[in-house]
């Protein structure tokens, strides 16, 4: 078979959750012995668009370059990328589609690859389909319930300030600032974004009541649009049931049409370690977080926690690129007073394995509700395991054993969960014998292939 997987970001630039797994899956459906080609966007400060062919391990991957969409609608559908990806399907002829993302790229896609012939799939990656920031987090880093009209209009997250009519001119002249504000966002502390944000709302909102029904109406026709596309994909696929829960509740999915199931890991590469002796002690206990340091990721929480833990043996390892976001990197130095707390910097995908060997556990402190955390499961391939959020797909994930739950946001919970295992090594041994199994890429590529075919 030819199969055109799409993507709103690859590797080797991106290195996040969906772009690791879209390359673990690209690799298992080549050896099976299918044509496979990588569609991906990639971001440029030109303007207009630009497709360009290279290779990623002998299969061949397309970019589309972009700069930022110049307005809310085209953040989530644009007519001339769904062009462009006509003359792709036109190119290759594919014989099923499966979409990873379709963030920074456009959803109108879908209807174009139906409208093809071809199969659909859809893989979930986040809640992108019923929350324009992806998140379902409101301003505060408090969390949303669920998508609402009225909800979303007033939400500060849910339109940035761009794209609701504060930047002004035209052409290459506007995407300019529009690129130069996105740019300066990164750097400023997000209190100060959010207080902005919050200035402009209410300004907004204030206009007789105008500027709230121009939300809602932006926010409604995004819904509607979303629903539409979703409705060209033959099969939609969840990796958790809180995802697939969540797409059925908000009136997006049919429950025949989407299923859950779950990543699959290319295994061979982790080595698991050895459970500790019963009775015995080990003489330090090292956590760790891998992932992007950014906000809602937590770790500002993980750090907090350690700092209640001075007197206990244990230490904490953070393992990320502080350079992307600087405002919150400097926050999270500040804040750490524990001497063993350390921050590791910049890491390739392919450390992972040696990473997670040298950890006793792994700190998954999201503030947000995840989807199916790819750290976990590969903690789990290690033998290391977790302490997480009890939220969405991170507790669905030790249900069944394999780690611990703590209070979402809360550092003495989650420092009490941390002594719990320096101070109980059996805690320890019995959390690692109850790490559920993994699927393989293989397994996972196999099944796939089915639902290609059908």
């Amino acid at each position: 078979m030819k199969i055109l997987l799409v993507v709103h970001y690859f590797l080797p630039r991106h290195q996040a959750g969906t772009e690791i797994y879209t390359g673990l899956l690209a690799r298992a459906l080549a050896q099976r012995g299918h044509k496979v080609f990588i569609l991906a966007s990639e971001d440029h400060s030109e303007p207009g668009f630009k497709l360009a062919e290279e290779s990623w391990e002998g299969i061949p991957v397309f970019r589309l370059y972009r700069n930022e969409p110049p307005d809310f609608p085209r953040t989530y559908a644009d007519p001339e990328i769904d062009a462009i990806f006509k003359t792709l399907l036109d190119r290759l002829r594919p014989d099923a589609v499966h979409f990873q993302h379709t963030f920074r790229l456009s959803v109108g896609m879908l209807p174009v690859a139906a409208a093809a012939g071809v199969r659909v799939l859809l893989t979930l990656a986040d809640f992108w389909f019923i929350c324009p920031p992806i998140l379902l987090l409101q301003p505060g880093m408090t969390l949303c319930p669920g998508p609402d009209l009225d909800r979303c209009a007033r939400c500060g997250n849910a339109i940035g300030a761009l794209f609701s009519g504060g930047i002004t001119g035209s052409g290459g002249a506007r995407e300019k600032i529009i690129q130069a504000a996105h740019a300066l966002k990164r750097r400023l502390p997000r209190t100060l974004v959010e207080r902005l944000r919050a200035w402009k709302q209410a300004r907004e909102m204030a206009e007789n009541g105008s500027g709230f029904r121009r939300r809602r109406e932006l926010i409604a026709a995004r819904r509607e649009t979303m629903k539409q596309a979703l409705q060209s994909a033959n099969l939609i696929v969840s990796p958790s049931e809180f995802l697939r829960r969540q797409m059925i509740e908000a009136g997006m999915a049919v429950p025949e049409r989407i299923i859950h199931s779950d990543y699959g890991f290319e295994k061979g590469k982790f080595k698991k370690k050895d459970l500790i002796p019963e009775g015995r002690s080990p003489k330090s206990v090292t956590f760790g977080f891998i992932g992007t340091p950014v906000e809602h990721k937590g770790v500002h929480v993980a750090v907090a926690a350690m700092n209640r833990l001075t007197d206990l043996n244990a230490s904490l390892r953070v393992h990320g690129d502080l350079g992307l976001f600087p405002a919150y990197a400097r926050r999270l130095k500040k804040l750490a007073r524990n001497p063993n707390t350390r921050f590791m910097g910049r890491f390739e995908n392919t450390d992972a394995p040696e990473i997670l060997a040298g950890l006793d556990a792994l700190i998954v402190p999201s503030l947000w509700y995840e989807n199916s955390p790819l750290t976990i499961h590969e903690a789990f391939l290690a033998g290391a395991p977790v302490i997480v959020s009890d939220l969405g797909g991170m507790a669905e994930l030790v249900k069944g054993g394999g780690g611990l739950t703590f209070r979402a946001g809360d550092d003495a919970d989650l420092a009490a969960k941390i002594r719990t295992m320096v101070e109980a090594p059996e805690a320890i041994t019995r959390l690692k014998a109850g790490i559920p199994k993994v699927k393989s890429i293989e397994e996972n590529a196999e099944e796939l292939e089915s639902w290609y075919q059908r």
